[in-house]
């Protein structure tokens, strides 16, 4: 036999020895990755999880509001975003202690109480918007409770026009918490303005 000869058959008993014993790799679990849109309107973008579960509740071209129930526990989540009007502000204290009070007027008008409810600036753009984490109680819906992470920003393109952005929780009164923040934020640093 010739060395050429010899060498193939070496090499193709040496493939077929390497690719019997190769074992099948271990199955791989399926990971799930979120996906995301962008929903433009007056003034702002904002990108939403594109899930089957979220669904549009309410839009406009000024507004938009989403929302997913979770089956196991019928907790409601909810997104809301929307352009709003907003008087001048000789300072930033005063923006913050304006949208403080409205707030206050929007559970009055709704028969809510407040559980708790903490404020803070927090800047995005040059632009200081306010953050209220808040939970609420409807006194209708007795042993409901709202819990909230809210941000309302001036638009830096009009000096009357703001949007506010909220993520939020209904549950029963003493189910377990859940740290809104996280979720809230994301969606507030994908926020973007836009022209009027």
């Amino acid at each position: 036999m010739g060395f050429k000869k010899i060498l193939s058959l070496s090499i193709l008993a040496f493939l077929t020895v390497s690719c019997a014993s190769t074992t099948e790799p271990e199955s791989v679990e399926e990971v799930y990755v979120p996906t995301f849109k962008t929903l433009s309107h007056k003034g702002f973008t904002l990108v939403v999880p594109d899930d089957k579960d979220w669904n549009v509740a309410n839009e406009t071209e000024y507004k938009v509001e989403l929302a997913k129930r979770d089956e196991a526990s019928s907790d409601v989540y909810t997104i809301q975003a929307l352009l709003v009007r907003l008087p001048s502000f000789e300072s930033d204290e005063d923006f913050k202690t304006y949208v403080e009070k409205s707030m206050d007027d929007i559970d009055q008008k709704t028969g809510s109480t407040l559980i708790g409810q903490g404020s803070n600036f927090i800047p995005y753009n040059d632009n200081q918007c306010v953050q209220i984490n808040r939970q609420t109680e409807k006194s209708a819906e007795e042993g409901m409770v709202l819990d909230m992470v809210n941000f309302t920003c001036r638009h830096p393109l009009r000096e009357d026009a703001g949007v506010y952005l909220a993520y939020a929780k209904r549950t029963q009164q003493g189910a377990e918490a859940e740290d809104l923040v996280p979720q809230a934020l994301n969606l507030f640093y994908n926020l973007e303005f836009t022209d009027l």
